[in-house]
């Protein structure tokens, strides 16, 4: 199976993950202080509703949610899904890397996100959608998007520690690449604004913006572009 290499890197990740101390979002007291239990919990279930809204709309049935079909998922026994790969293996690390997010920017710890990360793609998969709850959904959202989040979580603080430009341009990057982070900043402003210490480490960043075409070329006749698209690319090491 396809999955299989992808939760190899995804759980050799996590033991690199395990072999360090993680730390919190703030170290101070003041900080533990604010931290909150209840608002990342309440903004996965609010985020979960939004993103079913919308999945119906675009998606029909499958997101159709009622009382019978949680109470069916939940007797139901776990399957494995044969969704396409980029669902898989993209879209539901990132979806998990929300929840991540919500609580790692709410003060929480990393293994204490984990634990809302996981949470959130149980009900996900149960409450989220109609089709049977899927184990390797479950891995990929509640599993990969912790290790995913945590990356994006913490590049999202790099920019703003050590950003180039200024303030505002920071917290627009910062949003961009971690949006539950932004979102708490801006919602909740100085209670979560503390930036996670990096502690100085070395690294290189890198943005690439041009655009791309992809042409035809025919004998007796012109250049025919057939498709056009403007690129954007940020990497971090």
């Amino acid at each position: 199976m396809r999955l299989i290499p992808a939760i190899s890197i995804f759980l050799a990740s996590g033991a690199a993950f395990a072999q360090q101390t993680l730390p919190d979002l703030g170290s101070s007291a003041e900080a533990k202080e604010k931290k909150s239990y209840g608002i990342p919990a309440a903004e996965i279930v609010g985020f979960q509703f939004l993103l079913n809204r919308l999945d119906r709309q675009v998606y029909g049935s499958d997101y159709a949610v009622t009382a019978s079909t949680i109470k069916r998922n939940l007797h139901h026994s776990w399957v494995v899904d044969n969704d396409p790969f980029k669902v898989n293996q993209l879209g539901h690390p990132y979806q998990g890397s929300i929840y991540h997010g919500f609580a790692r920017s709410a003060g929480l710890g990393f293994w204490e996100s984990m634990g809302y990360t996981f949470a959130g793609s149980l009900i996900w998969e149960i409450a989220g959608e109609t089709t049977l709850p899927s184990k390797n959904d479950q891995i990929a959202s509640g599993i990969a998007g912790s290790f995913l989040g945590e990356s994006l979580f913490r590049m999202a603080n790099l920019v703003l520690e050590k950003g180039e430009g200024g303030r505002f341009w920071r917290e627009v990057a910062a949003a961009a690449i971690s949006p539950p982070t932004g979102f708490n900043r801006v919602a909740f402003h100085d209670r979560f604004s503390e930036v996670l210490n990096s502690k100085n480490p070395a690294y290189y960043g890198r943005v690439q913006v041009g655009a791309s075409g992809t042409v035809i070329h025919q004998a007796g006749n012109s250049t025919d572009v057939k498709s056009n698209e403007l690129l954007a690319d940020y990497s971090m090491d």
